[in-house]
């Protein structure tokens, strides 16, 4: 019998050239792009760039460079994975890790407190520094979460550090929050970046508090607006500014009080937050030109309907109907206002000048001059009334002045209450000040379904294929090995014993 007769030689030509072909498929996928060979099975696509990203993206001729921060020898695994798929959308965008080991020089112009996982979006024209806490999405129950655990471990003495520091720190590994914002926080850092208009808006504070914050001031530039610091010594507005925000701590002093006045009158757009149980004659001597008139009076609500968990100090007002207005209910979120005072329209106004409610509480609401007997109605003393706690006006040449009667109610620790409706409203009633853009908001994507890494799946299926090839080949081989001892045998080759 010649050898390309025999059954058993052509089982093993077989076996061989099967061998082979996989040999060659694995060479084959081994230097295919990742791109091509990865895929997002995650239920909620989380690690999938949107079309609006790639709408955003699709003209853009500025190189953008994505660094990500790392910490020892490994990069966070999900971001970078996340970063690369910018990559492939546009050309011109690239990943650089930097390793806070030997480039602690360069993450230094960005910030002083690298932390593993952060993102620095950067271009010819700006930069953008992305904590790695602000990739994390936070709702009213997650953020109450997060606070009561700060207050527990800091009470205890196991940390001692803010409540923002504890929540960039602890809140993953806690599992303190409710979804990831890759996408979002990055595409609009991008957008910022690459922009050739930004709207410009400078922040004058008076009196010691916390100012915009992060969050707020992250917010505030997805708008495609910057922020710039306007000195408390300054003798004009400057002529590049489309807006001013007052943080009212205290009372602004009489120079202040007069730029800010020949700005409005020269139409110019003013957002007042005011903060306080205490009188302040510069900045109340504004507000009236524009015929609003503050009150150092704290306002409390008695209705039910119109107080966060029955805690009459933190009241939920009616909100205009407004483009503010529109985008709390678009974000299902509502306005709680905390240490309001009472916001007054005069009942004879300047010439010209119109003014706009854009808060307002129940009737049942009251106002008090002082909380030394506590927050309750007192009859005989208390008034029950609607209150305003925040109203816009409008002069004859343009100029605009916003009084929101609040500056802590943007805080991290107050906003939890409203699910981040006290910061929509305000970046709103900053963009129609500003004529800006409002951010794209691009939806977070829930914590609970995101657990699967972007090529995992494809892993998971690679090894079971290997397990069912070399299951394969053993029974390939123990089949030729039996016919090849049956062909012998049957050919006078193999005597039994």
């Amino acid at each position: 019998m010649s050898l390309k007769n025999n059954p058993a030689y052509r089982n093993a030509l077989k076996v061989t050239a099967f061998i082979a072909v996989m040999l060659v498929l694995n060479l084959l996928v081994s230097v295919i792009p990742e791109g091509f060979i990865t895929a997002d099975v995650t239920s909620n696509k989380m690690y999938t760039v949107s079309d609006h990203t790639k709408e955003v993206l699709k003209e853009n001729s500025e190189k953008v460079e994505l660094c990500l921060i790392a910490t020892g020898t490994a990069p966070n695994e999900s971001i970078r994975n996340f970063l690369s798929k910018y990559t492939k959308v546009n050309k011109n965008i690239s990943v650089r890790i930097l390793q806070t080991e030997t480039d602690l020089q360069e993450i230094s112009r960005y910030t002083q407190s690298p932390e593993s996982g952060s993102v620095i979006v950067r271009s010819e024209k700006r930069s953008v520094y992305l904590p790695y806490s602000t990739f994390f999405d936070y709702s009213a129950d997650a953020e109450s979460s997060a606070y009561y655990a700060y207050n527990i471990y800091y009470s205890n003495g196991y940390v001692n550090c803010s409540y923002p520091e504890f929540k960039e720190l602890y809140g993953e590994v806690l599992g303190l929050y409710d979804g990831y914002r890759y996408e979002s926080e990055v595409t609009d850092a991008i957008k910022y970046c690459i922009s050739d208009e930004l709207k410009t808006v400078y922040v004058l504070q008076s009196g010691d508090g916390s100012g915009l914050g992060y969050d707020m001031t992250d917010r505030i530039r997805d708008c495609m607006t910057e922020l710039k610091t306007l000195d408390s010594t300054a003798n004009e507005i400057p002529d590049d500014a489309d807006a001013c925000i007052v943080m009212a701590y205290s009372d602004i002093s009489a120079e202040s009080r007069r730029i800010l006045s020949d700005y409005a009158s020269g139409g110019g757009k003013i957002l007042v937050m005011n903060s306080g149980m205490t009188e302040k004659p510069e900045l109340s001597g504004l507000c009236l030109e524009m015929g609003i008139s503050l009150s150092s009076e704290m306002v409390f609500e008695d209705n039910e309907n119109y107080c966060y968990g029955g805690y009459n100090a933190l009241v939920m007002p009616d909100v205009s109907e407004d483009e503010a207005g529109k985008a709390l209910s678009d974000a299902g979120a509502n306005v709680v206002m905390i240490g309001a005072t009472s916001i007054g329209i005069s009942e004879t106004l300047p010439q010209g000048v119109t003014v706009q409610p854009l808060m307002i509480t129940s009737p049942e609401a009251y106002a008090k001059s002082s909380v030394e007997n506590g927050f309750a109605f007192e009859e005989g003393k208390d008034i029950r009334k609607s209150h305003n706690l925040a109203v816009k006006a409008e002069n004859a040449n343009g100029g605009q002045l916003a009084v929101v009667s609040s500056a802590v109610y943007i805080d991290d620790e107050y906003d939890i209450y409203s699910d981040c409706g006290n910061k929509i409203f305000t970046v709103s009633l900053i963009s129609q000040l500003t004529g800006s853009e409002e951010s794209s908001e691009i939806p977070a994507v829930a914590a609970a379904r995101a657990t699967v890494e972007d090529n995992g799946a494809l892993k998971a299926a690679f090894a079971v294929m290997c397990v069912v090839f070399v299951l394969i080949v053993v029974f390939v081989f123990l089949r030729v090995k039996k016919q090849y001892f049956a062909g012998r045998k049957k050919q006078g080759y193999v005597t039994s014993a």
